[in-house]
């Protein structure tokens, strides 16, 4: 099971949610997190050392095991929350930029909630939300994003478009290159779709524009799998630590 088949599994079955949030956490708790990090950075001086600990921490009490990205594992506290573990130096500022964007008032609102985190950003506790993930229930259906004869435009393409110059009235060749397979009648129709689009986005669009101008995020996380939606029905960004300093040194 993917990590976005079981999100999506905790969200719809209660027999499920009661293994975890009965049986999964069985002594678990934050102070037990926190007291076995500060043991780690203590015993050890790399990250790599520090997170591979606290992973078998994590493994120890059995919490169920979600996938892990680049830098970072991840692991269910329940059916409401998860845990992120940093692999590496690149993990932490993966981290830091997710807490900075969620304890900026003018972005968290688009942002999975981060419960608690360690001040070095060894780890953070943050909300679930369940993924878009399959062909008619996807972010880009939820935001209206227009797509017709077959045609799709994502919603990087969207946030790409918004953010260029768009002077010349020309869309970017990996949106140019959809329209190549259309009749022309076909194309015409498309192209004055995306155009109205563009001119009058989902408010949610906005906010992701906003928060990518404003908090020097790299446009590279702002894709369909990073987005969710809430067990209180909230669109958020559920990974959104890929800042521009963490693309350039990383």
């Amino acid at each position: 099971m993917n990590v976005h088949d079981l999100i999506n599994y905790l969200f719809e079955n209660v027999s499920q949610r009661n293994f975890l949030d009965e049986a999964a956490l069985r002594g678990f708790s934050l102070d037990i997190l926190k007291k076995e990090t500060q043991r780690l950075k203590e015993e050890h001086k790399y990250p790599e050392n520090i997170g591979k600990g606290l992973s078998e921490l994590a493994e120890k009490y059995n919490l169920p095991y979600m996938g892990r990205g680049s830098s970072r594992r991840v692991y269910a506290l329940s059916t409401g929350k998860v845990l992120k573990i940093s692999r590496s130096v690149m993990g932490i500022a993966q981290t830091e930029a997710e807490v900075a964007v969620w304890t900026n008032p003018s972005t968290r609102e688009i942002a999975a909630r981060v419960f608690d985190f360690d001040p070095d950003y060894m780890w953070s506790v943050m909300e679930i939300a369940k993924t878009f993930n399959n062909y008619d229930r996807t972010i880009e259906n939820e935001l209206k994003i227009p797509h017709a004869y077959g045609e799709r435009f994502t919603i990087y393409d969207i946030v790409k478009e918004l953010l260029s110059d768009r002077s010349d009235g020309k869309f970017a060749w990996d949106i140019e290159e959809k329209f190549l397979d259309l009749s022309r009648g076909q194309e015409i129709v498309l192209r004055k779709r995306l155009e109205q689009y563009l001119e009058n986005p989902h408010p949610f669009v906005l906010k992701i524009i906003d928060l990518v101008r404003n908090n020097d995020m790299n446009i590279g996380d702002v894709i369909s799998d990073h987005f969710g939606k809430t067990a209180d029905g909230r669109i958020v960004m559920i990974d959104y630590g890929l800042s521009e300093d963490v693309a350039k040194l990383y």
